[in-house]
């Protein structure tokens, strides 16, 4: 899954046909249970399962709210998506799984059916700074990062989530954050990962 994908994910979980602009509740099991429901959108890490999946509690971890939905978009594992900064040193052979070529202004956002590749303001550049120079870009929106996101890190996701824009030593993309983060963790939450 891209972060284009995700981000439909998410979007639907949200709307109307979704969670209605609720916020999902945490999978907060630190034995990596999925379909695991914390009981609330900030609940405590807790071993084992909190509520199932199709307990009433249980489903309110769901993106529709029934038994039916995605489970583990909020908590759970961060999830890996196929998503990430390209050229710096640490993945220059990934680039190509998405045709990234440099240019003048680093390396473009380009994308087939199995990768992105984003771009970033330099080898050294902070997180912030890299989120600037996407946010920059014309061509920036459309896969849920600036779209519900004010700048590379913090609590500044749609429904006070966590983001942290990838930079040199965390170059990949994750989704949803861990068990343990609470209230930053969420379906629109993104940070950088080594892996």
């Amino acid at each position: 899954m891209k972060n284009s994908e995700w981000g439909a994910v998410a979007y639907l979980t949200h709307s109307q046909y979704g969670r209605n602009g609720h916020e999902i509740d945490i999978n907060n099991s630190s034995s990596y249970i999925t379909g695991n429901g914390g009981g609330s959108t900030n609940a405590s890490q807790a071993s084992g399962v909190t509520n199932a999946y199709n307990t009433d509690k249980g489903v309110k971890a769901s993106s529709t709210g029934n038994i039916y939905g995605i489970y583990d978009l909020s908590g759970g594992g961060a999830d890996n998506v196929s998503s990430y900064i390209g050229g710096t040193g640490s993945n220059s052979n990934g680039n190509s799984f998405a045709v990234a070529t440099a240019g003048v202004n680093a390396y473009m956002t380009l994308s087939n059916k199995y990768a992105t590749v984003y771009r970033y303001a330099s080898t050294s550049a902070s997180n912030s700074q890299n989120y600037t120079a996407y946010k920059n870009a014309e061509y920036g929106y459309g896969d849920a990062i600036l779209e519900t996101s004010t700048a590379g890190g913090g609590l500044n996701c749609w429904q006070g989530d966590e983001c942290t824009y990838p930079y040199s030593s965390v170059i990949f993309f994750t989704r949803g954050y861990f068990y343990n983060r609470e209230e930053r963790a969420g379906i629109f939450s993104f940070q950088g990962s080594r892996w």
